[in-house]
């Protein structure tokens, strides 16, 4: 009896969270059937509605919502809100714990945000969902400790260039549009990227100095944390399991995780210049970065001179 009695007790527990997911669902279908024009706050969390994956899970109201907003775009192709609404449905597929889109839901978002674009050209919405749809495919690591920082972000856009030029352009229809939330930071980034120094250096100007602070301690929090998780992993395996499944000594390890921290600064303080302020956070990364280097090269010295006593040991 006290087994049972847990048991509806939990069952009695979890109906109101499915009360108010249905709800959501409900809410969000019925926007969808009457073509109201759906927002990012409609969007349920979690809506998975992959209804072509054997192995995933689906919610059945949620392949609900997507077919009935993929039946009203088919049959309403000029509606600026049948378009929006399906791209919408799409770009916002997740399991609760982040988006699971495949490359050709990116892809099928994207362009029938375009065609609502091209229904209504000085809409906001659609410059703001397909910037987010951009940041979402390309730089959202989900719940990770680390976010894609400065020196990750421009490598991406100088790696697709044809990415970057679409952000930007996103971006500068938001400003023409008077949107009061433009990412200058961004856009600053992506020209950095691009090399249009003077652009980049417009850009910052407008963001102004608060978030560019902002950013730059976030940023030195970001290195500083990937350059402690690589030092750590040069130290957490015994002499024994290192010699037998690392390529490189141990002193190899350090220095290449110095050198990728010292080239993630260098681009921090090319961007920002001027902007980089002498934190405590900078500061405390520069001495860990100088200790490091110092033990590394201490390593290093005793490596070769034992490798010279070997030699000698060796010609006698």
């Amino acid at each position: 009896m006290k087994k049972l009695a847990l048991v509806l007790g939990l069952i009695i527990a979890a109906l109101p969270l499915f009360a108010q997911e249905n709800t959501w669902l409900q809410h969000l279908q019925d926007k969808v059937n009457k073509m109201e024009v759906v927002t990012e706050d409609d969007m349920p969390w979690p809506f998975e509605w992959d209804f072509e994956c054997d192995k995933c899970y689906r919610d059945q109201d949620a392949v609900n919502v997507f077919f009935t907003a993929q039946s009203k775009y088919q049959k309403n192709p000029n509606s600026f809100a049948a378009a929006f609404n399906y791209a919408m449905v799409i770009a916002y597929k997740n399991c609760g714990e982040g988006y699971t889109l495949s490359e050709r839901h990116y892809d099928e978002a994207y362009k029938v945000f375009e065609q609502a674009k091209k229904l209504r050209p000085n809409d906001l919405r659609v410059y703001v969902e397909q910037e987010k749809l951009l940041e979402r495919r390309y730089f959202d690591f989900g719940d990770g400790p680390i976010q894609a920082g400065l020196v990750y972000r421009i490598k991406k856009y100088r790696s697709i260039p044809d990415m970057a030029r679409k952000r930007l352009d996103l971006i500068k229809h938001q400003e023409r549009l008077g949107s009061k939330k433009v990412d200058y930071l961004e856009a600053a980034a992506i020209c950095q990227a691009l090399n249009r120094l003077e652009s980049a250096q417009t850009y910052l100007n407008k963001a102004g100095h608060e978030k560019i602070k902002q950013a730059v301690e976030a940023n030195i929090v970001d290195i500083h944390y990937e350059f402690g998780m690589g030092i750590s992993s040069s130290e957490n395996y015994s002499d024994e399991d290192w010699a037998e499944f690392m390529p490189y000594t141990r002193w190899e390890c350090k220095l290449g995780v110095i050198e990728y921290a010292e080239e993630s600064l260098a681009v921090l303080k090319q961007y920002y210049g001027k902007y980089l302020p002498m934190s405590e956070d900078l500061g405390r990364l520069l001495m860990y970065i100088a200790e490091q280097k110092e033990e590394a090269n201490k390593m290093r010295n005793a490596d070769f001179t034992k490798q010279l006593q070997k030699s000698m040991a060796g010609k006698r």
